[in-house]
């Protein structure tokens, strides 16, 4: 589970308690809550297998990527 978690820029909870579980449904709310997606096609073509590197870039906010690398399917 936390190597899908890693490939897909997932996470995992391991609660160790039935009342652990509401600390962790917070925890995703609120990164739900203030998560955005960004896409971008690029005018080149595909090369199968190929990698490339993510670099997200802002002023002033903190930024945490889901994954640093996309590989072309």
């Amino acid at each position: 589970m936390e190597s899908l978690a890693n490939v897909t820029g997932g996470g995992v909870f391991f609660p160790k308690s039935i009342r652990d579980i509401v600390s962790v449904y917070d925890q995703i709310s609120r990164d739900l809550s203030s998560s955005y997606t960004l896409a971008y096609i690029s005018s080149k073509l595909a090369v199968q297998g190929q990698s490339h590197r993510i670099e997200v870039r802002v002023h002033d906010a903190k930024v945490n990527q889901s994954r640093e690398t996309y590989t072309t399917p």
